[in-house]
């Protein structure tokens, strides 16, 4: 019994081990969710609302109105297009949810849209333009705008890097919720049925 204020309180059995190991380490994984991920896609999703979507539905409205574009550009890059802004919504909630809800398998299938058809197709369409003949800048200067290579170029910047935080902040997430599962199933275990022999493996390591 302790003194405290001019009354008693019972003293509470402490371990210094316990206090220095045991406690420390979940506060230091209390919060899991990456804040630059975080910053990324909002970044990502304020350049898709502005300037990804409304650039490249402009241009080609514009594109079909006139009639300057070739034929292979509607049978190719059209659909492409059509593919990325169809994939960015649910991408980007995924990773919303993944990165806030300290949700793996949803952080995994951003990262999976992310590359792959997003980026696959970001790509694919600046190889294409330059590679088919038709679509060149010689032959068809309409059909790929350099107003649109720069928001694809942009776009590309965007995933890339959001994809790289996004692959180390997973791993963080993987470890961190493999602790909790350790911590959970046998540190608490281990601490009620030999609480010293625990400590002194603690003092161990």
């Amino acid at each position: 019994m302790s003194r405290a204020n001019g009354g008693t309180q019972p003293r509470r059995p402490t371990s210094p081990v316990a206090g220095r190991s045991i406690n420390r380490i979940p506060r230091a994984f209390s919060i899991t969710s990456s804040l630059l991920l975080q910053g990324l896609l909002h970044v990502n999703v304020l350049f898709d609302v502005v300037l990804l979507g409304p650039g490249l539905l402009i241009t080609w409205i514009i594109r079909a109105a006139t009639g300057d574009a070739h034929e292979r550009a509607y049978q190719i890059l059209l659909p492409m297009f059509a593919i990325v802004l169809a994939a960015e919504g649910p991408r980007l909630a995924l990773g919303y949810s993944g990165n806030l809800g300290e949700r793996v398998p949803h952080l995994f299938l951003w990262l999976v849209l992310s590359f792959f058809p997003v980026l696959a197709m970001l790509i694919a369409i600046l190889v294409i333009r330059a590679n088919i003949q038709e679509l060149t800048d010689a032959m068809c200067p309409s059909c790929l705008t350099p107003f649109e290579v720069v928001l694809i170029c942009l776009e590309i910047v965007i995933v890339i890097t959001s994809g790289t935080v996004g692959i180390f902040a997973m791993r963080r997430l993987i470890a961190v919720k493999t602790f909790r599962f350790y911590e959970q199933y046998f540190v608490t275990s281990m601490t009620e049925l030999q609480p010293r022999r625990f400590y002194m493996l603690l003092i161990c390591v």
